[in-house]
């Protein structure tokens, strides 16, 4: 082979080798972006509900409340099942446990804000969530009697910041602005030609929260729920 051909022939090898070399590379490079991703707390996205049954026993001061927790947790599109969660709150160190691929707990009582705490084989996250404050109906009184086919007030507190509903046994959730005030009409409070009727109002305040240092698309609905019982008079 001439001069020529020789260096004609090892600039072809060394092309060649250069493509296979930077081939692998960006191979290699792209295995460590997707190992990255689903090991970076940053891109993990967390999806779920917070939701509280408000209630405080005026004659005992037992406070039932009792919270519900349900949390989903993603890498891209892939659901994350290895993962120990935690939940810190005033109320102490919650453990949550593996259910219909998600994970759960229930706990006495309700914090305000609690700290997520998510450990994985090669990383750590922790999520800061904030939900609205406990409310509490003041009006009605408890276990006030009202005419039937009179308008109810009904009134509570703290109040603002929050989506909120009103609901009775024959009125539906009724969305409304979380003003601390409702009235609910005459038609809703049905009694009985002779008897007393028991009732309840229901008050539901929820916010919509993204915990800090989640995946874009991360959001956490807290809902609060809290009850008044009444009596329907003839």
């Amino acid at each position: 082979m001439s001069p020529c051909g020789v260096r004609v022939a090892m600039c072809l090898a060394l092309a060649m080798s250069g493509c296979v070399v930077d081939v692998v590379l960006a191979r290699e490079r792209d295995g460590a972006s997707e190992q990255d991703a689903t090991s970076d707390p940053s891109q993990l996205r967390v999806e779920g509900e917070i939701i509280a049954s408000l209630g405080l026993d005026e004659a005992s001061g037992d406070d039932p409340t009792e919270t519900r927790f349900a949390l989903r947790l993603f890498s891209g599109n892939q659901r994350i099942m290895d993962a120990t969660v935690t939940l810190e709150s005033s109320l102490g160190t919650l453990t949550m446990s593996t259910h219909n691929a998600q994970y759960s707990a229930t706990q006495r009582g309700y914090a305000t804000q609690y700290t997520v705490v998510v450990t994985r084989p090669m990383s750590t996250a922790r999520w800061v969530i904030v939900g609205p404050e406990a409310h509490r109906i003041v009006q009605p009184v408890r276990e006030a009697r009202v005419r039937a086919m009179t308008e109810l007030p009904v009134r509570w507190e703290p109040a603002g910041m929050a989506e909120t509903s009103v609901s009775t046994e024959h009125m539906p959730e009724t969305p409304t602005g979380d003003t601390g005030t409702f009235v609910v009409p005459a038609s809703a409070l049905v009694g009985a030609p002779a008897d007393p009727v028991d009732d309840k109002v229901m008050v539901r305040r929820t916010r919509v929260v993204t915990p800090m240092g989640a995946a874009l698309g991360s959001s956490i609905r807290v809902s609060l729920r809290a009850e008044r019982a009444f009596v329907i008079t003839p």
